[in-house]
């Protein structure tokens, strides 16, 4: 218990990220979700929806709330979109 509560210490002092090792598949449902969230909320503010998406971005990234580590959309594109266009 004591690891946990220091590591979401070290999260509120953006020394390191909350989720460290995310699964490529959990990765990619935060980033749809979180564009969905942002688009419906474009909408209602009529402003293009890109800018709410990219703004959402930048919430999820290292600035804000630095949920994932910094090259996790990376590994995602190398673990689940390069094999896809192997053959």
């Amino acid at each position: 218990m004591n690891k946990i509560i220091q590591h979401f210490q070290a999260w509120i002092a953006h020394e390191t990220a909350l989720i460290n090792n995310p699964n490529p598949l959990l990765v990619l449902a935060v980033i749809l979700v979180v564009g969905y969230i942002c688009s419906r909320l474009a909408r209602k503010l009529h402003i293009p929806v890109v800018t709410a998406q990219i703004a959402g971005v930048v919430i999820l990234g290292k600035y804000v709330l630095n949920l994932f580590r910094a090259d996790a959309f990376a590994v995602f594109v190398y673990n689940m979109a390069i094999p896809c266009f192997e053959y």
